[in-house]
């Protein structure tokens, strides 16, 4: 289930783009971007998400920050139509000059902050990047105009995201536990919950369902020590049990729980760290930066 999660960035590499004639406009600090998802990261991490709901909140204001990008460079088409319930966006007024900086983080901005508890964060680093634009001498009808323009844009997006059946969800009953072989039990030490057992019904971005990828177990629940699941899982636990350094190193690497807990005696602690998107999300900004992208690609990326 965590390979899953981690995959769904990368699925976005996937989507397929086109060449199409865009308005001409200046291609500004690909930073923007990178410091939007700080914002939003940080966000994440001290709201404890999960790794699912944690891959939607990134989801939505990128593609957000990536509609607005796209009036840069003509190179790349708007998302409409290709991504499942995504009909139709606002477009800009011809009469009127924008920055499409501006218009990406307040869309952006105004996307994450429908999508995390604590938005003051996100209204912080919105401020921070509109002081510096400020600061470089922008006309004030044009930034009003790009303001405008992204309130409408990010307006948008969660109009659609509000329709992917996610709130729902939120209602739904609890998964049932059955104390019996072969089901799923909550484990020691946190005795959680299971994790989004209704996410299956969360409107897809470009599969047709979560069957398209369904595969036949290849298992049959055993006790029985001569068994293939048996032998399995014997293998996982002594691997577990005997893992060198270099092991222990790559684990905690990848170690994207987001609660994780320490137990010292009858004392326990509760730490907030990145989730499997947010940890790629980090990948996707380091590639990014060490391939010089332009802010455009970045968005894509």
């Amino acid at each position: 289930m965590k390979l899953f999660f981690r995959c769904i960035p990368i699925l976005v590499l996937l989507l397929p783009s086109c060449k199409s004639k865009h308005h001409n406009a200046t291609i500004y600090d690909f930073n923007v971007i990178h410091e939007l998802n700080k914002g939003l990261m940080e966000a994440v991490v001290q709201d404890g998400f999960s790794p699912p709901v944690s891959s939607r909140v990134y989801a939505y204001p990128n593609i957000a920050a990536y509609e607005a990008a796209i009036y840069t460079d003509s190179n790349f088409v708007t998302y409409v139509g290709q991504l499942k319930g995504l009909t139709e966006l606002p477009q800009p007024d011809k009469t009127k000059e924008y920055q499409w900086e501006v218009v990406m983080i307040q869309a952006f901005s105004d996307v994450a902050k429908f999508l995390v508890y604590r938005d003051f964060i996100i209204d912080k680093q919105q401020a921070i990047l509109f002081e510096g634009i400020k600061k470089d001498g922008i006309e004030h009808d044009v930034f009003d105009a790009s303001v405008e323009f992204g309130k409408k844009l990010g307006g948008a997006i969660i109009a659609w995201a509000g329709k992917d059946h996610y709130k729902e969800t939120r209602n739904y009953p609890k998964f049932t536990v059955t104390n019996t072989h072969g089901c799923w039990l909550p484990t020691p030490p946190k005795y959680m919950e299971a994790l989004e057992p209704h996410w299956s019904k969360v409107q897809p971005f470009v599969l047709d369902s979560t069957n398209q990828f369904r595969e036949p177990l290849w298992y049959t629940f055993s006790t029985d020590k001569k068994s293939d699941f048996f032998k399995r899982n014997k293998e996982v636990y002594t691997i577990v049990n005997n893992l060198s350094p270099d092991s222990i190193a790559i684990l905690k690497f990848w170690d994207d729980n987001p609660s994780p807990i320490n137990i010292s005696g009858h004392v326990v602690t509760t730490n907030r760290q990145n989730t499997p998107g947010g940890h790629w999300m980090g990948i996707a900004r380091i590639a990014s930066k060490e391939k010089k992208l332009g802010l455009t690609e970045t968005c894509e990326v």
